[in-house]
Order: structure tokens, then C-alpha cells, then sequence
């Protein structure tokens, strides 16, 4: 569980095996000046890798947060204010990690040693396909003069397409969730503000398959 009261991040381990002993401990961060957006576990088994996003730097712990390591290369262009959003773990790839950021969409193809932008405007949230390797979706909320929208590829990020917020309606969007689906459709809803919750259906299929 993840924290900020305007000054400090605390970062904590909860403990919840035993309901009627539930277990607290604080980790010890690296850097606890700003938020943390992004905390993954990378690997199912173990509770001890882990990366996380303290404002716009990451950094990796293979020890449950007992050490942790900086990890800046490829990172030279994530500089405050662009901060890490969300992060995610490709499913058909365990090494491939992702996110999302203020500035773009970064990628790890080694386990998070080190990094690539592969998209470079403003995304809230980003996500893999579970079926199909190489498709990445990403979304856009609605924020000051940030239109919502779509951004999808099914090249692994060689080419993308962008679909703007006239689609939705000249909706203000809120939030956002993906349901890829196997016959490469993807489902994507908009919470509103104005419309209530609104769904949106992207045809993924690659240009030279279509």
C-alpha cells in the first residue's frame, strides 16, 4: 500500500494470512518525495521482485524492498513533471514491462533493466493483449486541455493509430478499462461525466491482414 501526504511517500507491506494478526511493515524507499503511481510484481511467485515509480524514477527491489536499485538507462527523457502512471507486465511475455507516463509509453524487453519510449504523448493507462504478441492499447482521459482518447498498435509499437474524443461524443472521460477479446476486437469503456459508462469497440487486426 502506497501513501502521500503531500511531503512523503511511505510505501507498506500488509500482512493478511492471519485476519486476526494482520502484519504491517514499513518499507524503506530509496526516495520518498513524491507519489508513488506504479508498483509491480513481476514475478507470481515471489513477493520480493518488485518495481515501483517514486515521481519520474523507477526503481527495483529483488529483495521485498530491503535493497533497491536506481534504474535510469534508457530513462534520460522521463524528467519532472512527466511522471510513470501505471505500470504492466505483458502476459505473454514476463519480460516485457510497460508504462504508461505524461510523456509517453516506456518498455522493458530485459525485465526492467533498461528502458524504451515507444510513444510519445500524454497516456493514462496502458495494456497488452493476452492473446495476441505485439498488440498494446493505451488510453486518454480527459485532463485540463487533454482530449480522451485511444492509442492502440499491433505491430509491438512500430506504427500506431489514435482515435480522438469526437468518437465518444465529445464525452468528458474520467476513467477507463480494455477487454481484449480473441478474435481481435478490443472493448474499451469510458467512464463519463455526462453519458454515463460508454463502450467503444476497436478492430485490431493489422492493416495487412485486413
Amino acid at each position: 500500500v502506497s501513501t502521500f501526504n503531500g511531503e512523503t511517500a511511505f510505501l507498506r507491506k500488509i500482512d493478511f494470512s492471519n485476519f486476526e494478526d494482520v502484519v504491517v511493515e514499513d518499507i524503506v524507499l530509496p526516495q520518498d518525495n513524491d507519489y508513488i503511481n506504479c508498483i509491480l510484481f513481476t514475478d507470481p511467485a515471489s513477493a520480493d521482485k518488485v518495481i515501483i515509480t517514486v515521481g519520474n524514477s523507477v526503481y527495483k527491489s529483488a529483495d521485498g524492498g530491503t535493497t533497491w536499485s536506481h534504474i535510469t538507462q534508457g530513462l534520460d527523457d522521463l524528467e519532472l513533471p512527466n511522471i510513470g502512471i501505471t505500470m504492466v507486465q505483458n502476459p505473454l511475455n514476463k519480460q516485457q514491462i510497460t508504462f504508461s507516463a505524461s510523456n509517453g509509453i516506456y518498455t522493458s524487453k530485459d525485465g526492467g533493466e533498461s528502458w524504451t519510449r515507444i510513444y510519445d504523448k500524454f497516456v493514462y493507462s496502458v495494456q497488452h493483449s493476452p492473446f495476441n504478441y505485439g498488440y498494446i492499447v493505451a488510453g486518454i482521459n480527459t485532463n485540463m486541455d487533454i482530449i480522451p482518447g485511444v492509442v492502440y498498435s499491433s505491430d509491438g509499437s512500430e506504427n500506431w493509430k489514435e482515435i480522438k474524443s469526437d468518437k465518444f461524443y465529445e464525452s468528458i472521460v474520467w476513467a477507463h478499462t480494455f477487454k481484449f477479446n480473441e478474435n481481435n476486437l478490443l472493448d474499451v469503456y469510458f467512464a463519463t461525466t455526462d453519458l454515463g459508462v460508454m463502450r467503444y469497440t476497436v478492430d485490431l487486426t493489422p492493416d495487412f491482414c485486413a
